[in-house]
């Protein structure tokens, strides 16, 4: 067991692998935690002092670092980490454009997608990542289609967006820049990457977008 779980931590840690593998990797040490919490709790009242106390200080350690986590400061990253965060050689390429960066992502179907990582700024004037993906020229069709998908979505939105002297329809997510992760971002452009060129796939016939 703790061979297997040292080669998984290894290749968590390993950026050159590539997102998939690294997920799979996360998502089993996290099924290793809990069944390893899920034991130790059952023997909260175990009758041997000596395995009770080796349950409650254990217990007590994976308490203490949670505490930690949550009371540590939250980092603010750049919109560089952010969007560097998110290039694997191969996968996805990340470049600067307009301010901000657009990552090219290369899919399992043979196309690709551009997500965009730009800058942006809230109503009230606070900082904020706005993260989107050209979907397709807009048509009444794919708008009312559109508007009613979003009353399901619970984290990108549909909307119009003027690009190239023509309206377009987009994914977007705007996200306030101090609680914006490489995490959250490498989940927002990948699920933004694969819906918005199955759109663009369905609307314009193209790979191009």
């Amino acid at each position: 067991m703790d061979g297997s779980i040292r080669e998984l931590i290894k290749t968590l840690d390993n950026y050159e692998n590539g997102w998939v593998v690294r997920r799979d990797a996360a998502e089993a040490l996290g099924k290793i935690a809990n069944a390893a919490v899920t034991a130790l709790s059952a023997h909260l009242k175990d009758r041997d002092m000596d395995v009770l106390i080796a349950v409650e200080s254990n217990l007590q350690s994976v308490k203490a670092l949670l505490r930690q986590e949550k009371e540590e400061k939250k980092k603010e990253y750049t919109l560089r980490e952010l969007a560097q965060s998110c290039a694997v050689k191969g996968e996805c390429e990340v470049h600067p454009q307009d301010g901000g960066y657009v990552a090219t992502v290369n899919l399992s179907n043979g196309r690709h997608h551009r997500v965009f990582i730009m800058r942006s700024k809230s109503r009230d004037g606070r900082d904020m990542v706005r993260i989107f993906s050209l979907c397709g020229k807009s048509n009444k069709d794919y708008e009312h289609w559109a508007l009613k998908l979003n009353r399901k979505s619970c984290k990108s939105a549909f909307a119009l967006q003027p690009w190239n002297n023509a309206e377009y329809l987009i994914l977007v997510n705007n996200i306030m820049k101090n609680e914006v992760t490489p995490e959250l971002i490498q989940d927002r452009v990948r699920e933004m990457a694969v819906f918005g060129d199955w759109l663009e796939e369905k609307i314009e016939g193209t790979d191009e977008l």
